[in-house]
């Protein structure tokens, strides 16, 4: 089985798209942390939206498609949710402790005294419960050309959870099914009608990918063609500077995204050979360029980008070797066998302590 999933990993370009993702992201955030945002070449050249957000996109539409796939092939709800905390919680941990104990110390303006006795300190550790997202540290960042923020990229995990969350409940009901998801995505699509694409309201948006991307895992006997990728690329790139951008994307990028994912193109299907570095790349990036930014003022976001590079990719490489793939190394647990044994454990401890009270009453 180990071998048979090994080879399954190497047999599609999914970890280079995640990769990727976060490269674009990090090349965006380039930009906008060092005051740049306007500049930024892809912002230019459509007139709506940024790289990072593309980058985000990639993300959501492989998460909806894989995501879907992985509650198919173990539909257990216990299991599913521990496979998902496994892949999302020990990381941000990881980089949320390196903020609190490690950055924050070494920019804030406040004494080392003054910034441990600050409540805001300790409420940015909640980080780890994923859906309580705190971004500033007391006194970091007071000044930068985007200030106070630690780490803004880590607001897309709550909304990728929450997705997570509703594949569950779909799937538990027995109702993952396309019509299903159509209706979601028709949902979706509304309250984005509705509300408009804002910077708020990206969460939508990127809920949409996200059951796009469930809904090609659940269309059966689809084949992705390069000439049809080759044409809606090419409908996606004259959509730039037009009103019809966001629907074109909305049409367009899942099917060129899933293309990618699921061909098999050496070497970009071996770059997870020496681990899965993405997601490290992707929550460390925005606190380590927000650092460079604190102490070289003036940066232009080329430079902010090349070195940011050579610190991230460490401390991704740290991250997955130390925490992240130690963690999943428990994906093996059965999860539903160690809660009943705890369950049971509890049920005998409370049946005991019920006599022995019983007892002293008597």
């Amino acid at each position: 089985m180990a071998h048979s999933n090994k080879r399954y990993k190497f047999n599609n370009n999914f970890d280079f798209l995640r990769i990727f993702a976060a490269l674009l992201v990090v090349f965006s955030h380039s930009y906008a942390l060092t005051g740049y945002g306007s500049n930024e070449p892809f912002y230019i050249l459509n007139g709506i939206t940024t790289l990072g957000r593309m980058g985000v996109v990639i993300f959501f539409v492989v998460s909806g498609y894989l995501i879907t796939k992985s509650w198919q092939n173990h539909p257990s709800s216990s299991q599913f949710f521990w496979n998902r905390f496994l892949r999302i919680v020990p990381g941000l941990v990881g980089v949320t402790l390196f903020s609190v104990f490690f950055i924050g110390p070494l920019v804030t303006n406040l004494s080392i005294f003054d910034y441990f006795q600050n409540m805001l300190t300790w409420k940015y550790l909640t980080n780890i419960f994923v859906f309580n997202i705190n971004y500033n540290l007391p006194g970091v960042f007071v000044n930068n050309p985007y200030p106070n923020a630690v780490n803004g990229s880590i607001w897309t995990l709550p909304v990728e959870f929450g997705m997570y969350i509703l594949i569950f409940i779909i799937g538990f009901f027995g109702r993952l099914n396309k019509r299903s998801l159509v209706v979601l995505l028709f949902l979706f699509a509304t309250l984005i009608f509705l509300k408009g694409v804002s910077p708020v309201n990206y969460t939508l948006l990127f809920s949409l990918f996200f059951v796009i991307g469930a809904i090609y895992q659940l269309q059966k006997g689809i084949i992705f063609n390069l000439k049809v990728s080759l044409l809606l690329f090419i409908l996606w790139i004259a959509s730039f500077q037009t009103p019809f951008f966001m629907l074109t994307s909305i049409i367009c990028l899942p099917y060129i995204i899933l293309y990618i994912g699921n061909k098999s193109s050496y070497p970009f299907n071996k770059i997870s050979k020496y681990g899965d570095f993405s997601y490290g790349l992707y929550i460390y990036a925005f606190p380590v360029q927000q650092t460079i930014a604190y102490f070289i003022h003036g940066i232009s976001a080329i430079a902010m980008f090349m070195l940011s590079l050579l610190l991230i990719f460490p401390l991704a490489i740290l991250s997955w070797k130390l925490i992240e793939s130690k963690a999943l190394g428990y994906k093996k647990v059965d999860i539903s066998s160690v809660s009943k044994n705890y369950y049971n454990i509890f049920i005998s401890k409370a049946k005991f302590l019920r006599f022995y009270i019983k007892s002293l009453r008597e």
